[in-house]
């Protein structure tokens, strides 16, 4: 994706993961926002908000948002802050829960140094000059964080008065019951420009939540744990070969298509003022004509189709180029976009849970759209009607290999 600074292998397989500023994320989709009828209470408070939480089994921690502010607080009222107090931050739970997801996990003593590296100017100390990425990075969204902290305030409340049972329902409507931890524990802290989920929490930095906004970050949280949750698993694309290689590549396209539809991939934004996600550009039409040239790549499959020699020894081609194109997350936007505007949101999920039954979709949908299809951008045209189907005989082909590959 454009301006993506922390490139995302879809094709990886890890037991942690995060939304690395960009996937994307993010604009409304139709899913109801706001609690489900079915929604069960977490009773009590949220740390976050003044009155009742929200009717929704979420539940958000901003212990370590309140302690950074307090911290800063005291800071910058030239109250003495000793290197023991700095560190002291490391061991708040939230801190102590967001270190175990790095590798390797920070020592206080690095907690600290960032936290003196970002008051360095109220405390009058002097962090070592030489060149230290991790705390080069969260110095600037420490304090982009903090400088803003009324308004990211804000913005946590309007999180615990409807947002996180907006991140309920696009859970529910995405995630199969009984997937997502309940309650799901949200985590708000300073941390890198990130959403990040493990051992079933998740943990949103509040420099991505105030740059993007509420409706963006719910979403880039629910299209995280779809990822980690629903995502149908199997074999890295690029260590395969002939059948293999083609069948794991639609696999993977149609992971990334639903992921990137909860997101809205292609309307993610940020302020101008984040120290880094402000040089994130995203161009809506870049998706689709991605989508366009990933048909035109599957379009070299078709020979292979008809000849096992040749399969075997050009099959791993597929997932080298759409690799190489970076055009996995935005051509699985495109196809889902396809399903979406002609069989409606409904579809789009009842095809994901299947590879071929996702590939069908497409190609019933991507039927529908006018032949020619109009260039991305063309006034009037919207932009999933740019997108061709594929040739017929070549998808039939396709797509019984896929239902060999993916039984029901």
């Amino acid at each position: 994706m454009a301006g993506n600074p922390h490139p995302r292998n879809p094709y990886a397989q890890s037991t942690r993961h995060r939304w690395r500023v960009l996937p994307a994320a993010l604009i409304l989709l139709a899913v109801a926002a706001g609690c489900g009828g079915d929604s069960s209470s977490t009773g009590g408070r949220d740390t976050a908000g003044n009155g009742p939480a929200a009717d929704c089994p979420i539940q958000l921690d901003t212990g370590a948002w309140d302690a950074f502010v307090a911290l800063g607080n005291r800071i910058t009222a030239g109250e003495t802050v000793t290197k023991e107090d700095l560190e002291a931050y490391a061991d708040e739970p939230v801190m102590v829960r967001w270190r175990a997801t790095q590798a390797p996990p920070p020592p206080p003593v690095r907690i600290g140094n960032w936290l003196a590296a970002t008051f360095e100017t109220e405390l009058g100390t002097t962090v070592g000059r030489k060149h230290n990425t991790d705390r080069f990075m969260l110095k600037r969204n420490y304090r982009y964080s903090y400088d803003n902290r009324d308004e990211i305030q804000e913005l946590i409340r309007a999180l615990a008065d409807g947002g996180k049972c907006t991140i309920d329902s696009l859970n529910r409507y995405w995630i199969d019951p009984g997937l997502v931890s309940a309650p799901l524990i949200v985590n708000i802290l300073p941390a890198l420009a990130e959403v990040r989920t493990d051992s079933g929490q998740v943990f949103v930095d509040t420099g991505v939540l105030l740059a993007g906004g509420v409706d963006q970050a719910t979403r880039q949280v629910s299209a995280l744990l779809y990822r980690n949750l629903m995502a149908v698993p199997g074999l890295n694309p690029l260590e395969t070969d002939g059948e293999l290689a083609i069948g794991s590549s639609c696999r993977v396209l149609m992971n990334e298509a639903i992921g990137s539809w909860i997101e809205q991939s292609p309307y993610t934004h940020f302020r101008e003022n984040h120290p880094s996600l402000a040089r994130v550009v995203i161009i809506p039409e870049t998706f689709f004509q991605r989508t366009i040239d990933t048909m035109r790549m599957f379009a070299a499959v078709g020979p292979m189709l008809d000849d096992p020699v040749l399969m075997a020894e050009k099959g791993r081609s597929l997932p080298r180029s759409l690799f190489a194109s970076g055009a996995l997350s935005q051509a699985g936007f495109g196809m889902a976009a396809v399903i979406a505007a002609h069989l409606g949101p409904d579809r789009l999920r009842q095809a994901g849970r299947s590879v071929p039954d996702f590939f069908a979709a497409f190609q019933e949908a991507a039927l529908l759209n006018p032949v020619p299809t109009p260039v991305p951008g063309t006034a009037g045209a919207p932009l999933s009607a740019s997108v061709p189907a594929f040739e017929p005989d070549m998808f039939a082909k396709l797509h019984a290999l896929l239902v060999r590959l993916f039984p029901q």
